[in-house]
């Protein structure tokens, strides 16, 4: 073959091929173009998720507050009436007791009184005694008295004599 056949042959075969690869260049761009306006698309959808989810984030956000805020206050609310409760447990002990101690204070001035009672009765009955047993040494003191006059009126009666020693 001849050289110049060859080089026909060559160059349309290196024209077919640069077809072929322009083809595929075309192919590979429109692809490209098709891949980045997707790409975009993608992007724009992502912003606005995005967007949509920081606006979720926000307006949970409150309600996550107020939920913990809430359960703080239930938290502080059980143990004020667990305080509360106990205060109430321990008055009512306390006011148990102080009835009981105001029993005991009763019977004991009830006791006290009777035997204050007891004390003024002995303390009369003792000043009678002693008022008795006054007019009972007087009464012996005189009958002393007269029984010693009339021993010594008689010792003096003549015919009896005593020796007084």
């Amino acid at each position: 073959m001849s050289p110049l056949r060859i080089s026909k042959r060559l160059v349309k075969h290196l024209n077919s091929e640069l077809k072929n690869l322009a083809k595929a260049k075309k192919k590979s761009e429109e692809q490209l173009s098709s891949l980045k306006r997707d790409h975009g698309r993608i992007q724009d959808g992502l912003k606005s998720s995005s967007k949509s989810l920081a606006k979720s984030v926000d307006g949970t956000r409150p309600f996550s507050v107020l939920k913990n805020s809430n359960a703080q206050m239930t938290a502080r609310w059980q143990k004020e009436k667990q305080m509360h409760e106990e205060a109430v447990t321990d008055l009512e002990a306390t006011q148990s007791e102080a009835k009981k101690f105001q029993g005991q204070y009763s019977n004991a001035k009830r006791e006290i009184d009777k035997l204050t009672k007891q004390i003024d009765e002995k303390e009369l009955e003792e000043a009678a005694l002693k008022s008795q047993l006054r007019s009972a040494k007087t009464a012996s003191s005189a009958a002393n008295l007269r029984a010693h006059k009339a021993q010594m009126l008689q010792s003096r009666t003549p015919g009896s004599v005593q020796v007084v020693s």
